[in-house]
Formats: C-alpha cells, sequence, structure tokens
C-alpha cells in the first residue's frame, strides 16, 4: 500500500500519484504487517521512506525467509539505534553490500534511503517464518515504545 504518514490516508499500490490526495504530503510504500511499526517510529521522530514485511521462499520452497526492511530517509548515527531487539539491526547502504532480498520496486523511490533498519532469517517452516515476522515487528514496536524517552534525548540533540 502508499501510506501518507501525516493524515494516515492509505492508497493502493497501483495507485499513479505519489500525493495524498487528501493533504498533499508524500505517500511511502509500506506493507500491511509494517503499518504498525512505521507509524510508531514516524510518531517518534524517525523518517521512514519505505517498508518491507514478508516471508519470501526460494530452493523450490523449501527455504522460507522471515525478512523486514524499514528504508530510513534521514542519515542517522547508530547510537540512536540502541537496544534493538535480538537479530534486528541498523545498517548503512555503504557498509552493507549485498542487501539481500530487498525488490527493486519496493527502493526505487522518489525519497532516497540512508539507512536500513533490517532482519532477514531463513527457516525452514513456513508457519515459522511468519510468527518470526510477526514476533520481530511486535518486538520493534515494543522498542520503540520502551525507547521514546531516549529518542525524545536524541531529537533535543540534534540526532533526529
Amino acid at each position: 500500500m502508499l501510506l501518507c504518514l501525516t493524515c494516515l490516508q492509505q492508497k493502493p499500490n497501483k495507485y499513479k500519484n505519489y500525493s495524498c490526495p487528501k493533504c498533499s504530503s508524500f505517500l511511502k510504500y509500506v506493507e500491511g504487517p509494517a503499518k504498525n511499526t512505521v507509524i510508531k517510529l514516524h510518531k517518534a521522530g524517525i523518517s521512514v521512506s519505505y517498508a518491507t514485511a514478508e516471508v519470501y521462499s526460494y530452493s523450490n520452497h523449501s527455504v522460507h525467509t522471515a525478512n523486514v526492511v524499514l528504508g530510513l530517509a534521514q542519515p542517522y548515527q547508530s547510537i540512536v539505534f540502541r537496544g534493538l531487539p535480538s537479530g534486528i539491526g541498523y545498517v548503512l547502504p555503504r557498509s552493507h553490500k549485498a542487501i539481500g532480498h530487498v525488490p527493486a520496486d519496493h527502493i526505487l523511490s522518489p525519497v532516497r534511503t540512508y539507512g536500513l533498519i533490517r532482519y532477514e532469517v531463513p527457516y525452514l517452516d513456513y508457519k515459522e517464518a511468519r510468527t518470526m515476522l510477526r514476533q520481530k515487528l511486535k518486538e520493534l514496536d515494543n522498542w520503540v515504545d520502551e525507547s521514546v524517552e531516549w529518542l525524545s534525548i536524541c531529537n533535543l540533540g540534534g540526532l533526529l
């Protein structure tokens, strides 16, 4: 979906305009499972340019990978993301040569991406991968909730 983070208006991916029809703000590509996480990050002062949250498979569907990628629309110092949940990392594109499975249409955006909050782990079972995807998004939501004071300090210190 395309999501306006100003008024929370949603449009389908096939919507041809990247401006919100309600408030004229820029629409962001956000996959459904990541919507609440993106909104929480936005309210906490962290700018997200796009978000993917999916389970994909390879090797004739014998391996399923839980994949969460949140593209960040501003450069942040790594200290801002201290204490991220286990397995979730903050990655700078210049330091990470192979981003992995991020479909090109998800990262091609008029908004530049300066960094990624990322989780990608393979599982043998599809249900286990779906469960871990939901769990990691929930852990990330909890991190934002628990880090509100820290993110406020970062904002006051000019880090956001």
